[in-house]
């Protein structure tokens, strides 16, 4: 039994990276959904948005949602460094995370 388990770790030793990157994922885009949504109920809910207190608190979110969109897509792409052998989709839409993260910079301005 321990002799299975033992060549099962040694065909694939990235299984519990994986794992873990999959939970890492999971709880960063809850946070992302959490902070989302924090920040359409301030913007419905606030009666004068044109103060600082505001103001700041919806830059805060916002810098803090951007940032776990980052974390989040980076942390998507991680796997590709430990795989010997990708897939050739994969490859081909490697790239558009890194258009993800411009869009998520750049994609929100105010009006």
């Amino acid at each position: 039994m321990q002799k299975e388990r033992f060549m099962a770790d040694q065909e694939n030793p990235y299984s519990d990276y994986f794992d873990h990157n999959r939970t890492i994922a999971s709880v960063l885009s809850l946070f992302a959904g959490f902070l989302f949504t924090s920040m359409t109920i301030l913007l419905n809910g606030l009666q004068n948005k044109d103060e600082l207190l505001p103001q700041a608190t919806i830059l805060f979110l916002a810098v803090l949602f951007y940032l776990t969109l980052y974390v989040l897509l980076d942390n998507l792409e991680m796997g590709f460094h430990y795989i010997k052998k990708i897939p050739p989709l994969t490859m081909k839409v490697k790239p558009f995370f890194n258009l993800l993260v411009i869009f998520y910079l750049f994609g929100q301005q105010s009006h």
